[in-house]
């Protein structure tokens, strides 16, 4: 059975982009343009991996990152940021400490693909 990823981006455009680069590596994928729910479907475990974008709305994707490494079960589930956003190096301290891999938007699949099957073989 292949892994399973969560794309978690409020541009829907992105999560099926994201969705067909990871789908043509031999995974599955779980859409959701709302973080919200997402973060919802992440509690219900089964999830190998999650890509995330930071700047959405309802939530960002960094209170949501925060927000499952409190919780045990997911504290270990590696996590991929997608964004646009321009970090500021306490940024991106912040998404080391907390185990995220950061790919800056637009972004290239191979890079995508690369950190995927490193950290997440299929």
């Amino acid at each position: 059975m292949p892994k399973k990823f969560l794309i978690i981006d409020d541009e829907k455009d992105m999560t099926e982009l994201t969705s067909a680069v990871l789908s043509l590596s031999g995974y599955s994928c779980e859409i959701f343009n709302d973080p919200v729910q997402g973060l919802a479907r992440l509690g219900r475990g089964g999830i190998d991996g999650l890509v995330v974008d930071l700047m959405m709305p309802q939530m960002t994707g960094q209170a949501l990152i925060e927000e499952l490494r409190r919780q045990p079960s997911l504290a270990a589930l590696p996590v991929f940021v997608l964004s646009a956003k321009n970090l500021t190096a306490d940024e991106r301290k912040r998404l080391l400490a907390l185990g995220v891999h950061f790919i800056p938007k637009p972004f290239s699949t191979r890079r995508l693909s690369e950190l995927v099957r490193q950290h997440v073989p299929s």
